[in-house]
């Protein structure tokens, strides 16, 4: 049990450390303890989640209790009579965030103008089809397919028969003309 607090001891500075490094309030993480057990012999452990004040206190009967009831609630038994041995300990912490402020874009009605035209593979021919800049685009401006929208990390494609508009928060919404105008 003194091994055991003292490897927490050093995931809880580490933590600790880490956070003050991440976040200006570092005293607002809680830090969620477990351990990988198994009875003796056994060649699988099961992540048993543990209360620190056991560890620093040396509570083994606690600790043999949390693994039982952990073991018995993943395989309805438990053999008290086994021999438990810890293999590792785990520790994560974990802090609320705040809500993003999410600022609206820049509303017009006016249609978007494409940075150029692009020859794509699109309903099984090539297409010349109008390509939009994601970060060009207002709240608000709606046009058809077939499109190319591109941004740093994804390519929208805007199928023919589909409109695509931008919400006042940026997000894009394709509509499928075919199945809402039937």
């Amino acid at each position: 049990m003194p091994q055991l607090e003292a490897e927490y001891q050093q995931l809880a500075q580490k933590a600790r450390e880490w956070l003050s490094h991440e976040v200006s309030d570092a005293h607002q993480g809680q830090f969620s303890l477990s351990a990988e057990m198994r009875y003796k012999g056994q060649s699988f452990e099961i992540e048993t989640p543990l209360q620190h004040e056991d560890l620093a206190k040396g509570n083994l009967a606690q600790l043999r209790e949390a693994f039982h009831a952990q073991h018995t609630h993943l395989y309805a038994y438990s053999d008290r009579d086994a021999q438990i041995q810890v293999v590792s300990l785990r520790l994560v912490v974990s802090m609320p965030t705040p809500k993003p402020q999410l600022e609206p874009l820049p509303c017009s009605d006016a249609p978007p103008v494409p940075s150029e035209h692009i020859d794509v593979w699109m309903s099984g021919r090539y297409l010349t089809v109008p390509l939009y800049q994601r970060d060009q685009l207002a709240g608000g401006q709606l046009f058809s397919g077939p499109a190319v929208i591109t941004q740093s990390d994804t390519t929208v494609a805007v199928l023919p028969g589909f409109n695509a508009q931008v919400d006042p928060l940026g997000n894009l919404i394709l509509t499928d003309l075919t199945h809402t105008a039937k």
